[in-house]
């Protein structure tokens, strides 16, 4: 086994194992987590949450609880706007950040299309929120270099 080999199997068995663990884990322990993690690492906990929140309102809309559901989004709202904050503090997971918000964006869409007329500004206003934060970090990635 050369030398690459060596190091990228251990380096790619940690990965997927904190990836597996993020799955896994309660909003509450990923809050949890967040509050302790570095600025590099605050990325993929916050994107975490905001898959966690909007399969929570996505629950909360199907039982008819639309405050219960308006509050998870906008709580997904914040953890986006974390991590593409900490993204572009860090330097570190913008392609990864806005990749993720894409998804985000197109899956409120899809969650919004789903919805009762006065239940859709909540969910629009996230979708709109999502898509201004990835038109940043795609500013950022492809702006001119100095």
């Amino acid at each position: 086994m050369n030398l690459r080999a060596a190091i990228m199997v251990p380096v790619l068995l940690v990965t997927l194992c904190s990836a597996h663990s993020a799955a896994n884990e309660t909003v509450a322990q990923l809050e949890k987590r967040l509050e302790s993690a570095r600025r590099e690492e605050q990325p993929p906990i916050c994107l975490a949450l905001v898959w966690r929140y909007i399969e929570q309102s996505s629950k909360a809309y199907a039982d008819g609880k639309a405050e219960d559901a308006g509050k998870a989004i906008q709580q997904a709202g914040q953890f986006a706007e974390q991590a593409t904050t900490a993204a572009l503090d860090s330097g570190k997971h913008q392609k990864r950040v806005e990749i993720e918000l894409r998804k985000m964006a197109h899956r409120l869409r899809d969650m919004n299309r789903t919805l009762a007329f006065e239940d859709q500004p909540t969910v629009q206003a996230a979708v709109d929120r999502i898509e201004d934060l990835r038109n940043r970090i795609l500013q950022h990635m492809f702006a001119k270099k100095k």
